[in-house]
């Protein structure tokens, strides 16, 4: 049983009546619902966020993770989400392993890696936890790889520091500096 705690957290509209997928109840009619086993969309009085707390749809996941849900449904045509489950009217519902992953493959994305080695680190994550170490071994040779970039990047930005320096010191000779 939830019991008071999870009650007195519910969203309200006065008098203790609770906001719910279908309406409102009250506190009573809500923990009744759910210890009789009828805590879902069709049967309520189950609070709306209940629901948002085990899954999200599309818009939801892209707000929470910062991407587009045009990206996320990108991401899934490439074959980065794999077994995401469908509600009742077929649309993505996304749990917190799903938010977890998105952000991951958020992560993955910045670095600049390719969709084709994160596909590969996908198919290996649903093949399970016999798989770690070949993706350990991907992540070692692309951060190998991030770490010479980053060593380039950081060689070119000294250099544009220099020419920034050599460009100032050249207008203030001239009396031209400008903000």
């Amino acid at each position: 049983m939830l019991g008071g705690m999870l009650r007195d957290s519910l969203p309200r509209h006065g008098c203790g009546v609770i906001e719910t997928a279908r309406g409102t109840s009250t506190p009573n009619e809500f923990e009744r619902s759910l210890s009789s086993g009828r805590g879902n969309h069709n049967s309520c009085p189950v609070p709306v966020w209940y629901h948002e707390r085990m899954t999200r749809t599309i818009k939801s996941a892209a707000d929470h993770t910062g991407l587009t849900v045009h990206t996320i449904r990108y991401y899934e045509k490439e074959g980065l989400l794999t077994s995401l489950p469908r509600d009742s009217q077929g649309r993505r519902a996304f749990g917190d392993s799903d938010l977890d992953w998105l952000g991951y493959l958020n992560c993955l994305r910045l670095t600049g890696m390719p969709i084709a080695v994160m596909r590969k680190i996908a198919e290996l994550q649903a093949m399970g936890d016999s798989t770690i170490p070949d993706r350990r071994k991907i992540l070692e040779s692309y951060r190998q790889d991030l770490v010479l970039k980053l060593d380039q990047i950081h060689s070119a930005l000294d250099r544009l520091d220099h020419k920034i320096e050599w460009y100032t010191a050249k207008e203030k000779e001239s009396g031209r500096l400008s903000s």
